[in-house]
């Protein structure tokens, strides 16, 4: 492979673009992890932090694992890769469910150890300013962030628009076909209108409402069943609706495969 040594006061251009990509794609990932546990899946914070837990946690136990893994360029490019697996992974999710994105986690986790650890090390190799690369280093990753949920957020906010549409017409074909008295339907339906206007943009607690719900005691059976189809419904609303966001994540990681494929001036 042909090394050439650039000035030691330049920045690492290819290395602190990859950063910035593969920042985008990874690390919006986290961000997009949380919301899809509590507003879309509406986990409870405590139980949507144990889970999202996984991703630092397999980032951690790589790091020390990765400069036995091949050169900065190897370990860059192989992170990358194992990334965008684990975000096509979360974008592909076959049903709802937090236990889908443990492996998901472990993969992005994984990919974030191995390729910002190589990049790092590449973007400050020679250099005869350190801090100030450094510097150039950490703002890169920062870039990468802000470019990621700029472009991430509008997406998953309009398909999140359009599932909710979605579901909140089969929850009404849901309402209409179940055991429920006419009159409870009826409160019902209006309970549920409320809750979607009081709180535009998110899927609603369905259950919540008609657990909250006066209704005689031999319909209980029939609301429960009702709740666990509607529940089953916004979950698989939820789920689609960040579909697409996941996969656009998965793609800004490959793109840092570009700038990786194309640095030659440095072992990278």
């Amino acid at each position: 492979e042909r090394t050439v040594q650039v000035p030691a006061g330049r920045p690492h251009l290819a290395a602190n673009a990859a950063l910035a990509l593969l920042s985008a794609g990874l690390t919006a990932a986290l961000f997009l992890i949380v919301l899809l546990l509590i507003e879309g899946w509406r986990l409870s914070p405590l139980a949507a932090a144990a889970v999202v837990s996984v991703l630092p946690a397999a980032s951690m136990l790589t790091g020390p694992l990765e400069r036995r893994l091949g050169t900065a360029r190897v370990r860059a490019g192989a992170g990358a890769l194992v990334g965008a697996g684990g975000l096509a992974a979360l974008g592909l999710m076959p049903a709802p469910g937090w236990g889908w994105t443990v492996p998901a986690q472990i993969l992005v986790g994984m990919g974030l150890a191995l390729s910002l650890g190589g990049l790092t090390e590449a973007a400050l190799a020679g250099r005869s300013r350190p801090a100030l690369h450094g510097g150039v280093t950490i703002a890169s990753r920062h870039a990468g962030i802000v470019l990621g949920l700029l472009l991430l957020t509008p997406v998953f906010v309009a398909d999140l628009d359009v599932q909710r549409s979605r579901a909140e017409q089969k929850g009404v074909e849901l309402v209409i076909d179940s055991g429920v008295a006419p009159s409870t339907k009826l409160r019902l339906a209006a309970r549920l209108a409320a809750d979607v206007q009081r709180e535009p943009g998110r899927l609603p607690d369905v259950r919540r409402t008609i657990n909250a719900l006066d209704a005689d005691q031999d319909q209980r059976p029939a609301l429960a069943a009702l709740a666990d189809r509607l529940d089953d419904r916004l979950d698989a609303a939820a789920t689609s609706s960040f579909s697409r966001s996941f996969l656009l994540a998965a793609l800004l990681a490959l793109a840092g495969l570009v700038p990786i494929a194309l640095a030659r001036e440095v072992r990278l």
